[in-house]
């Protein structure tokens, strides 16, 4: 599942076509907004949902909305309407959840509740969808209720400008400072079982409420994941090592990588998902070339 608004399909080509080039037979859902045509001859080949999403337009009034949220007293009156309804996760609040909050944090509500209302799958991956191409099935090797990746090996917490803002954003320069030599997992690549993916949805959107966590800040959910590795609000969470099924890439890691016969591996291992390889110029190139997509899996 991932969130695709603004999105053609020439801007995620490799990502849905990489899937074909696998061979998945698993369903893949994209909540999209009209940007987003995916042509016949490709969902011949892939069973794929859009979910055509209006609430998370950027419209006019969403915009005004914003810029009020900004406020202290109007998120202080919507985090505690928020938390006088949170008790079940009944429908009024994913509702107001998924509409109040910025959409990469309003996403996971949206995910939980297109689960709950679907069927019950074996495994599910919620994952960014720009940057991200496939190159093996990518439930290969997992047999965890829920799996979080490491990015790069080496960078703590404090070294990064973005992740260290959003903490002290969200939670203070206290925890800040508890977490500041901590590893970097990577909010967007979560896996797991049915249970274990509404589980950590679940705690995530509590983990936003009792923290009070600002409701427009793009990319906050990767300081709420991190927070929530690390107060072990999802003990059943296994972390994995970068490379290890998911590989994030920056470009610190080019010298381990190798490109060869169309695959990609690191320190020679195949990783069955490539994250963020737009940060190296040369992958992202050819994740975009005519060479990558002719193949004889795909019918274009």
């Amino acid at each position: 599942m991932g969130l695709a608004i603004g999105y053609t399909f020439e801007k995620i080509k490799p990502f849905v076509l990489s899937l074909i080039k696998c061979q998945y037979k698993g369903k893949l859902v994209l909540i999209a907004d009209d940007n987003l045509h995916i042509p016949p001859e490709v969902k011949m080949q892939l069973d794929i949902d859009i979910l055509f999403e209006p609430v998370f337009r950027k419209t006019i009034f969403k915009r005004l909305l914003g810029k009020l949220l900004m406020q202290k007293p109007a998120q202080t009156a919507v985090h505690n309407y928020l938390q006088a309804n949170i008790g079940g996760f009944k429908s009024k609040f994913i509702k107001y959840f998924i509409y109040l909050y910025e959409r990469q944090t309003a996403r996971y509500a949206y995910y939980y509740n297109y689960l709950i209302n679907n069927e019950v799958y074996d495994k599910i991956l919620i994952t960014d969808v720009r940057d991200v191409v496939f190159q093996q099935n990518p439930f290969l090797g997992l047999d965890s209720i829920l799996a979080v990746f490491r990015e790069a090996p080496g960078v703590k917490l404090i070294d990064q400008s973005h992740n260290r803002a959003w903490i002290e954003q969200g939670f203070g320069k206290k925890v800040l400072s508890q977490m500041a030599s901590e590893p970097i997992f990577c909010s967007g690549t979560i896996m797991g079982t049915y249970d274990g993916i509404l589980n950590f949805l679940r705690a995530f959107m509590k983990t936003c409420i009792e923290h009070k966590i600002p409701l427009n800040i793009l990319g906050m959910d990767q300081g709420i994941f991190n927070y929530m590795i690390f107060c072990n609000v999802i003990p059943f969470a296994e972390k994995y090592d970068n490379g290890n099924i998911v590989l994030t890439i920056n470009s610190e890691l080019e010298d381990k990588m190798e490109l060869k016969d169309k695959l990609l591996t690191y320190n020679k291992y195949t990783p069955n998902i490539l994250h963020q390889y737009d940060r190296v110029e040369r992958f992202n190139k050819y994740f975009y070339s005519d060479a990558y997509f002719k193949n004889e899996q795909i019918c274009l």
